[in-house]
């Protein structure tokens, strides 16, 4: 057996999961070890960064692992032609997965489409290659084993998971379903305190801030991204508006998976997709519980913030606010990259607000980019139409919060104006 050394990035477990299967199918033995940053040319990843380590380096590991396989298996069974085929292929398919898999949230039409390009790849053959199992089977299948996709939408590529992983490693275990969903109000309070002993004010270690002369905002983050996380990627956010706001972290009460949460599923197995119509809302009565207990708790709150699916809430939290449905008011929302929910029931509290008030009263911030891929602007676009006097910061780039030099000076503005109102 052959032994490969690669690197990884330390307490990956689950990323690490998918690198054993292949090295066990190509007969490699794994010695891991730290990756050295400094090791790294940027220039081979320009588009990636440092930011998420195990994605940075996934196609080269499992490159390197491939071309490590046995060589007596290979001179026994194939010639030097067929080895550079496999070797095309896997490369192929590596880039797949880099480009269209990893580099998709897993809620956006983009991975979806992903999904259904495989599916309809299977549909033709048993494997992605043909009638054999080969490396990129075992390295897809093993990437996409912990995503929660619709099993009956997707049965060619359900079926073909099980079949690529029925000798692999254990997969690492995921909390039991049961733990999944926090059912009860005393429930999602309780996980909410615990988290805020994490999250907290954004300028402060938890607990009650004082009064300060700033904004108080809560902030909803995105689906398949928790309080904690949230909070760290709004990092130079924070430091630009730390003088006008304090922000107040919560994690949504619906567990995914490790670290990964969502406000509710559009679809009863569990799983979420923005642009899918549905009658499912499951998990938001548990969502709008833990809101309400955190306004009561850590409030009040001048204000709500929120991203992408966090956002779509914000927009019918607004809505049920103005219509006078909720026990918790917000005097000002921000919606970055929001959308009006697909859900029919929320769409009709939109319909409803426009045939009996006419839009939304309420000041509001809307930020969204002109090449989001994951929410697309004409989705954000459509929100706005709800609102009687909007405020917008439109940028030029895709599914994040902007902070370039020009969205500070509209970010500033905006915060000072709602300071000017609502700060005693």
């Amino acid at each position: 057996m052959k032994t490969v050394v690669v690197g990884y990035s330390e307490g990956s477990e689950f990323k690490m999961w998918k690198y054993a299967n292949l090295a066990k199918f190509c007969g490699v033995s794994l010695q891991q070890h730290k990756i050295n940053k400094n090791q790294v040319d940027p220039r081979c990843f320009p588009a990636s960064g440092f930011h998420d380590l195990d994605h940075l380096h996934g196609g080269v590991l499992a490159l390197k692992i491939f071309l490590g396989r046995e060589e007596e298996k290979d001179a026994v069974d194939c010639s030097a032609i067929r080895v550079l085929e496999e070797e095309t292929t896997f490369l192929q398919w590596i880039s797949f997965a880099e480009s269209e898999l990893l580099r998709y949230q897993p809620e956006s039409r983009q991975f979806f489409r992903s999904l259904r390009a495989l599916e309809d790849n299977l549909k033709l053959q048993p494997f992605l290659s043909g009638e054999e199992r080969h490396g990129e089977d075992i390295y897809l299948s093993s990437l996409l084993v912990h995503t929660t996709f619709n099993r009956e939408k997707y049965p060619n590529l359900a079926s073909w998971s099980t079949l690529c992983l029925q000798d692999m490693e254990p997969s690492p275990q995921l909390p039991p379903r049961s733990m999944e969903v926090t059912t009860s109000k005393e429930k999602s309070v309780k996980g909410a305190v615990k988290g805020r002993k994490k999250e907290g004010r954004a300028g402060g270690e938890g607990g009650d801030a004082q009064p300060s002369g700033r904004l108080q905002i809560l902030c909803l983050h995105g689906y398949r991204q928790s309080g904690p996380a949230f909070r760290s990627k709004l990092g130079s956010f924070r430091k630009m508006t730390g003088k006008l706001a304090d922000f107040t972290f919560i994690t949504a009460p619906n567990q995914i998976c490790e670290d990964e949460y969502g406000w509710w599923f559009s679809d009863a197995d569990r799983t979420y997709e923005a642009h899918q119509v549905t009658d499912c809302e499951a998990g938001l009565k548990e969502t709008l519980e833990l809101i309400s207990e955190t306004c009561r708790t850590k409030g009040p709150f001048h204000g709500l913030m929120a991203f992408s699916q966090g956002a779509a809430l914000g927009g019918t939290i607004s809505v049920l606010q103005e219509l006078g449905r909720l026990d918790f008011t917000f005097q000002f929302y921000i919606m970055v990259a929001g959308f009006i929910s697909r859900t029919r029931a929320h769409k009709q509290l939109f319909q409803t607000l426009k045939e009996t008030k006419g839009g939304m009263e309420t000041p509001s911030l809307h930020v969204f980019g002109s090449t989001d891929k994951v929410i697309e602007c004409s989705m954000s676009e459509e929100l706005v139409q709800f609102y009687n006097n909007p405020d917008i910061i439109r940028h030029e780039g895709g599914h994040f919060v902007p902070t370039s030099p020009h969205t500070k000076h509209q970010w500033t503005e905006f915060l000072k104006k709602m300071q000017n109102n609502f700060v005693k």
